[in-house]
């Protein structure tokens, strides 16, 4: 049984393109692992907050049969566990740096984060903890409030149908 101090109480999930929406690259076992916890922790009902560039996004599906198909699956069931999906639009032409932040049920413990910086030649992640996360925490969660929400149906006919 997992300690209260290591439950994950909300996710902030900032992502230029979402993999929640597009599924993991085919052989990128890595990021389907990763799809598949942020998955779990939606299951268990936390308060999971995502900001992805919708426009972006679709231009990663391209007609793609199997990938919409196994999207929908995936989209409707995410839909149905949660009665929303809980993502956001970015602001237009706005470039997002991809980061996950975890809050804990144990008011006691910092919140943690993971910043990807992907620049031209490398990528890279930082893991860090503490103060100057609670404010990256306090200030995407007042961003994540204050951008458009993202429907299931907006996913399906922009995304999904490709209109």
């Amino acid at each position: 049984m997992t300690k209260e101090i290591d439950e994950v109480d909300e996710i902030i999930l900032i992502q230029e393109t979402s993999s929640l929406i597009l599924g993991h690259e085919q052989g990128d076992r890595e990021e389907e692992e990763f799809i598949k916890n942020v998955v779990c922790y939606i299951d268990k009902k936390i308060n999971f907050y995502h900001i992805t560039n919708i426009e972006k996004t679709k231009s990663k599906v391209k007609n793609n049969i199997p990938l919409i198909d196994e999207r929908k699956k995936v989209l409707n069931y995410l839909y149905k566990k949660k009665n929303f999906i809980p993502f956001h639009k970015s602001k237009k032409k706005e470039n997002l740096a991809p980061m996950l932040l975890f809050k804990f049920k144990n008011p006691n413990r910092a919140i943690e984060g993971i910043i990807l910086s992907p620049t031209n030649t490398i990528n890279f992640c930082i893991h860090m903890g503490g103060e100057m996360m609670q404010n990256y925490w306090d200030n995407h969660l007042k961003y994540f409030h204050q951008s458009e929400k993202i429907s299931i149906d907006e996913i399906n006919q922009k995304i999904i149908n490709q209109d």
